[in-house]
């Protein structure tokens, strides 16, 4: 999708949901959820890879069918199959279906999913999710059981060795959801530590440091004037003036920038669907808010980014109180969640 900046940057990783973590919740939120994890795994051009789908705070369910959305320009699902201990019935077509005879109460894995990755796959990561919909996932008494899933993704790399950011920044462990993202945003050189051995992975991301990664996409290319007074560090002010010169920024007020501000997600929608706007990427997606109980809280200038960031799958929503997902435009973004933004808007 972004085949010029991934040339541009090479990276070799093992790779921000959405901007957390992408969820999908069924039937009613109020009842205990079981949570689905997709795994993240490697592999190389031309080679397979098994996928494992793991489940966790789990009430009980005895059915299920689960379709797959991933890039069919890069990966191919070969076959996918039931853990052993799941007694019953299982096939896979187009859907992985299971049917059992008891309520399975069980956590730990349940299924893997083999995918080939093509042979001129570009190195990068690539999300891999399941889908559903309602009566996909139930129990014995019909019912459905509500269901939180976590993305995984398939890392292509190349021969070389891939960075691990939790063997750099004591704040990274290798089981937390953001790990393969810092992976990617560190790998690629977009994102630095705030330390030698700190990445601050729940601070906030400022306006500044998203131009700037920006900018070291670009190849760190020559500054514009702006009107800006409050450009104070040299560490931005080139990437202020380049973004600023070429309409993908804009000032706070006449003469500021304020480059200290916590990014709020629809500001950073509204950033890269003008970035993308500058280099000739397809920006014709469009998500409906509509779907989203605070949708009114978009600012009318970042509506149609924010339609957009929905319907390329840059922003899949947040999960606010009981379980409903939400678009959260006014909240502030993590580094970690601009890492994962950053690694679906550029792979």
């Amino acid at each position: 999708m972004r085949k010029t900046v991934k040339v541009l940057i090479a990276l070799v990783l093992a790779v921000l949901f959405i901007i957390t973590y992408a969820s999908f919740v069924s039937a009613d939120a109020e009842e205990q959820s079981a949570r689905i994890a997709v795994g993240i795994v490697c592999g190389k051009p031309g080679e397979t890879a098994v996928i494992p789908l793991t489940v966790s705070d789990n009430p009980g369910f005895s059915a299920f069918a689960f379709g797959f959305k991933y890039d069919e320009s890069v990966l191919t699902v070969v076959s996918a199959s039931v853990s052993e201990s799941l007694k019953g019935f299982s096939e896979f077509k187009t859907k992985l279906v299971w049917v059992g005879s008891d309520d399975y109460s069980e956590n730990g894995q349940i299924a893997s999913v083999t995918v080939r990755i093509a042979e001129d796959a570009p190195i990068g990561a690539y999300p891999f999710m399941i889908t559903f919909n309602k009566g996909d996932f139930s129990n014995r008494a019909e019912k459905d059981v509500p269901l939180t899933v976590i993305p995984g993704l398939v890392n292509v790399e190349s021969g070389d060795p891939l960075p691990d950011a939790s063997e750099i920044f004591k704040d990274v462990k290798k089981d937390d959801w953001f790990c393969p993202y810092v992976n990617y945003a560190y790998g690629s050189g977009l994102m630095n530590g705030v330390a030698k051995d700190l990445f601050d992975p729940d601070g906030a991301m400022n306006r500044a440091m998203l131009v700037t990664v920006l900018w070291r996409v670009e190849g760190t290319p020559a500054a514009g004037a702006t009107p800006f007074t409050d450009l104070k560090e040299s560490w931005y002010a080139d990437a202020v003036g380049w973004a600023y010169e070429n309409g993908i920024v804009k000032g706070t007020s006449t003469a500021t920038f304020s480059p200290d501000d916590p990014l709020t997600r629809e500001q950073i929608a509204a950033i890269l669907f003008r970035y993308a706007g500058t280099k000739g990427y397809d920006t014709s997606a469009r998500g409906d808010l509509s779907k989203f109980p605070d949708r009114s809280s978009v600012s009318a200038y970042a509506v149609e980014s924010m339609e957009y960031a929905v319907g390329s799958g840059l922003i899949t929503g947040d999960v606010g109180k009981n379980g409903v997902l939400i678009l959260s435009p006014q909240g502030n973004a993590t580094r970690a969640q601009v890492a994962a933004i950053l690694q679906r808007f550029l792979t």
